[in-house]
C-alpha cells in the first residue's frame, strides 16, 4: 500500500514538474510601422520595434524565454518611399542566433525518459521482478518521442516568425521577431541600404 501511495505521489509530482511534452504556439500581433504610436518614420520609411512582454512571450512561444536570459523583439518595417530598401537583420549588433534560444528552451527528451523510469529502476535495485513498474519507462519513451516532436515544432515556428533579410519594394511591409540578451544596449542601430547608401535608424524599443 505504501509503495502504491509513493508511486502516486511521484507520478503527481512528475506531471506537475514536467507536464506533457507539447508545443502550442500563439499568434504574433500585427503592428503597423506607419500608424502605430511609437513608430519612427524617416524619408517615408517606417520602423517600430517593441519588446514582447514575458506574459505575451510565453503565450506566443509556449515557453519561458525570459528565464533563459533572452528577450523577443517584434520588428515592423514599412517602405513608402519610391526606392527599394535592403533590410539586414544581422546588422542589429546585439541580436542572438535563434539556434541559441531554441537550445536554451528545448525539452530534454532523454532526461524525460530517465525521470519517468526512476520507479522502475528503484524496483530493480530492491530486487523486485524486472516486470514490476515496466510501464514507467514505456511512459517515458512515449514522452521522449513527444518531446522530440515538440522541439521540432518549436524550431519550425521560431524560424517562421523570425524576421529575415528582405529587399522591400515601394509599398511593401514586413514584420517578424529577433531575439536579444537581457540588458541589451539601447538604442538599437538599424542599418538599411537605400540606393546603395546606408540609411540608419537609432531606436529604443517600446514596451
Amino acid at each position: 500500500m505504501k509503495n502504491i501511495i509513493a508511486l502516486i505521489i511521484y507520478f503527481t509530482l512528475l506531471v506537475i514538474i514536467y507536464g506533457c511534452a507539447s508545443f502550442t504556439p500563439g499568434s504574433l500581433n500585427i503592428t503597423s510601422a506607419i500608424s502605430t504610436p511609437g513608430s519612427i518614420v524617416k524619408d517615408s520609411i517606417g520602423l517600430i520595434i517593441r519588446e514582447i512582454s514575458p506574459r505575451e512571450s510565453k503565450r506566443i512561444f509556449d515557453c519561458d524565454i525570459y528565464s533563459k536570459g533572452y528577450i523577443p523583439l517584434s520588428i515592423a518595417l514599412s517602405n513608402r518611399s519610391n526606392s527599394a530598401i535592403d533590410f539586414i537583420p544581422d546588422s542589429i549588433s546585439p541580436h542572438e542566433n535563434v539556434d541559441k534560444v531554441l537550445s536554451a528552451t528545448d525539452y530534454l527528451p532523454i532526461g524525460r525518459l530517465i525521470a519517468w523510469s526512476i520507479p522502475w529502476i528503484i524496483n530493480i535495485m530492491i530486487h523486485q521482478p524486472i516486470y514490476y513498474g515496466i510501464a514507467w519507462p514505456i511512459f517515458g519513451l512515449i514522452d521522449m518521442s513527444k518531446a522530440s516532436h515538440a522541439n521540432d515544432d518549436r524550431a519550425d515556428y521560431f524560424y517562421s516568425v523570425l524576421i529575415k533579410r528582405s529587399v522591400l519594394q515601394s509599398g511593401q511591409d514586413i514584420q517578424g521577431v529577433i531575439f536579444v540578451r537581457k540588458n541589451y544596449p539601447k538604442p538599437l542601430q538599424i542599418i538599411l541600404l537605400k540606393n546603395g547608401n546606408k540609411f540608419v535608424f537609432d531606436i529604443i524599443p517600446i514596451k
